[in-house]
């Protein structure tokens, strides 16, 4: 795999010396991307917490944090391990915590990070509940 490259854009004819599958990306709409999302949610008052899974990018996650982000919002463990352990507070875990493994995830993301996560139902409250007072944690 060839190591990320920055600078200037690829000349038309360099597109065709490009290794497949690589990401390009265009870094100055993905600026003007994270201002214009920032900028909306701002002008109507609204706190902005990005899905990771959309880039999967810690170097995405931190312009959008700078650019104002409160959090991130995350589907999977892996996505929260990875925004937790680069230092990204306001995580939201976007899954519900059903079965002995998700709930111990949720335990321990909420006492190493103070991750959120949201329940839909007392069946699925309880368990998380119950795993949270034995380990002396608040979810």
């Amino acid at each position: 795999m060839a190591p990320p490259r920055t600078g200037a854009p690829l000349a038309e004819t360099a597109w065709q010396q490009v290794d497949t599958p690589a990401l390009l990306v265009d870094v100055g709409r993905l600026e003007a991307n994270i201002a214009d999302m920032a900028a909306t949610f701002a002008d109507r008052g609204v706190a902005l917490r990005p899905h990771f899974k959309t880039t999967k990018c810690l170097a995405v996650a931190e312009r959008q944090r700078a650019a104002g982000a409160i959090g991130f919002t995350c589907s999977t463990p892996a996505e929260v391990q990875a925004l937790g352990l680069a230092g990204f507070g306001g995580l939201l875990w976007a899954h519900l915590p059903v079965g002995p493994a998700k709930v111990a995830a949720a335990v321990s993301f909420a006492g190493e990070w103070g991750v959120t996560v949201f329940v839909d139902s007392m069946a699925v409250a309880a368990p998380l509940s119950d795993a949270a007072v034995a380990h002396g944690v608040v979810v």
